[in-house]
């Protein structure tokens, strides 16, 4: 049996229009499966729950109106903000990533690659929280390696002035014109259009070199990553794809990425991310820790706004540390 709504008769009619507003009669819940099957207010989801399947096509009948319009795109926002999406941080290191990043802190070894380090702002803070760790910090753009370098001196983790992609060689790393020829900016990214779509400004392009996280990690013999960070500025999935023999062979455990309005210029889209990473688990980062996203739903999933993900091996035996 199901849960069924008793209405007035009127309700059950095939013109919306002809139905009385909801908010002027008086629904009983009970049990009576047939009805429900009849009705038009249970329609949706099949594995939705028949009374939420009731609430919402009620609150579309009652709500789902032009004047309602800018008060429905507000509760939007709300609700996915509340799900860890479209925060702004004050800090580069925002409070979740802070929490996040103590957890890991606790491990007796850690090892970690910083990628799109820009100049050593996550590094320097997790080196104060794990002095012990050894990071290796990617950063392809010149001016901001220089000061990454620097920072690398002060806090003890390792520089590399290379980018990484799915594979080795050489390629344009897009800026805005006036950061180009010092210290880059946050925003530098492969795709151009992260600068002139995303940041409406004017791009230039300096040449770098490129390697990948497989290459990289059988050149200094690593053997094993705690954390892949990535922060690409949209070229977060081709860097997954130079990782998929570490991926595969267990080699690293955690990955966190931010998933944002780059990856439309990227033509990248969360699913993928589901599929480049078999055997793990998403969670979003919310105010007091991970918030797991479960299996892949293109409602919950595509929203094209800052948001910072990790994914969790299945198998991870520190997993309750972290959530």
């Amino acid at each position: 049996m199901s849960l069924g709504v008793e209405c007035a008769p009127s309700l059950y009619q095939t013109e919306l229009d002809s139905a009385p507003d909801p908010l002027t009669f008086t629904c009983l819940v009970r049990l009576d499966s047939r009805n429900m099957r009849r009705s038009r207010w249970t329609v949706g989801d099949a594995t939705t729950p028949v009374a939420l399947r009731v609430f919402a096509n009620i609150y579309v009948w009652s709500f789902g109106r032009k004047i309602f319009y800018s008060w429905n795109r507000r509760l939007l926002n709300l609700a996915v903000r509340g799900m860890g999406v479209g925060n702004p941080a004050i800090d580069v290191i925002s409070g979740s990533e802070d929490r996040f990043l103590r957890r890991l802190s606790t491990l007796e070894r850690l090892d970690v690659f910083d990628v799109g380090a820009h100049v050593g702002e996550y590094a320097s803070h997790l080196m104060q929280m794990c002095p012990a760790a050894r990071i290796w910090s990617f950063e392809p753009h010149p001016g901001s390696y220089r000061q990454l370098s620097e920072a690398a001196s002060r806090a003890g983790f390792t520089a590399v002035n290379k980018g990484l992609s799915d594979r080795p060689g050489l390629a344009q790393l897009y800026d805005h014109a006036e950061s180009a020829a010092g210290v880059g900016s946050a925003h530098a990214s492969l795709h151009a259009q992260v600068i002139e779509g995303i940041h409406h400004g004017q791009a230039a392009a300096v040449e770098v070199e490129l390697t990948t996280v497989d290459e990289f990690m059988e050149s200094k013999q690593i053997r094993h990553l705690n954390l892949l960070k990535v922060d690409a500025e949209g070229h977060e999935l081709a860097i997954l794809r130079g990782a998929h023999r570490g991926i595969i062979g267990g080699q690293i455990d955690l990955v966190q990425f931010e998933f944002n309005e780059m990856n439309v210029m990227s033509r990248v889209f969360f699913k993928d991310f589901y599929d480049v990473l078999p055997g793990f688990s998403f969670y979003r980062m919310v105010v007091n820790g991970l918030a797991p996203m479960g299996g892949y739903e293109p409602r919950t999933h595509e929203l094209f706004i800052l948001q910072n993900v990790v994914a969790m091996r299945d198998d991870l035996e520190y997993s309750s540390r972290l959530l």
